[in-house]
């Protein structure tokens, strides 16, 4: 009777190790274990395919087209954005866009003193890596109300009453013709991937007004200018890729 066994099991794992040794191969060469992504290394080894993901790679192939996301008011949905793209920089998959078109601003501010104002700003604008660029020139100047120099204070960008970007200049300008530049980032607060919102620019200056009765007083100003349609703006924190 135990040899009736013995002799059982015997033949179960002869039958059992040849099924194995049976077993297709999942490979022949490295080519077989290919997924198509440069940034896995394959290798076939004794006929299974190992796969190893690289450091410090992106692989264009992955990292290409549109953003897809979930749909914020339906879970089970998602949508495709309009202008965020994935792409590969410094061996990195990053969310953004790969090619901006500046949107300008022209302005003209009339008073005592008066200005004109030139402003760019890239469209789509990605925060953290985005610019907006400003040009102030003294165009003219009242002399029975104000003395030069003219001294640009700061420049603001506000979204309703929300403060996005702001910069302190301290610009002399000392005759008419002369400039003020600066370029500066803004980062308004947003709920989704993509947002447009108006924006609008603040620039504060002040200036000595002519002596009366021997006393010179400071006069301080400000006047603004409007983008004439809604800014585009891309936060690439909202998705992950």
């Amino acid at each position: 009777m135990k040899r009736t066994t013995i002799f059982f099991i015997l033949t179960f794992l002869l039958i059992l190790s040849l099924l194995t040794g049976c077993k297709e191969k999942e490979c022949k060469i490295d080519n077989d274990c290919d997924i198509g992504n440069s940034c896995v290394a394959a290798r076939c080894y004794k006929g299974t395919c190992e796969r190893q993901l690289l450091d410090n790679c992106c692989d264009e192939n992955v990292c290409t087209g549109k953003v897809t996301f979930p749909d914020p008011r339906y879970s089970k949905r998602t949508l495709t954005a309009d202008y965020a793209e994935k792409y590969c920089e410094e061996n990195t998959c990053i969310v953004g866009v790969q090619e901006t078109k500046p949107l300008q601003l022209f302005s003209e501010h009339s008073g005592a003193v008066s200005f004109e104002l030139v402003s760019s700003v890239e469209q789509p604008y990605v925060l953290e890596k985005g610019s907006l660029s400003l040009t102030i020139t003294l165009t003219d100047y009242v002399v029975q109300l104000a003395q030069l120099p003219i001294i640009i204070d700061n420049v603001q960008v506000l979204t309703g009453s929300e403060l996005i970007g702001q910069q302190t200049l301290n610009a002399t300008l000392t005759t008419i013709g002369d400039v003020a530049t600066t370029t500066l980032t803004v980062n308004p607060t947003t709920e989704e991937l993509e947002e447009e919102i108006y924006v609008r620019l603040r620039v504060t200056y002040h200036y000595q007004q002519p002596p009366r009765a021997g006393v010179n007083s400071t006069e301080r100003n400000s006047f603004e200018a409007t983008y004439n349609k809604q800014l585009i703006f891309i936060n690439p924190e909202k998705v992950t890729v």
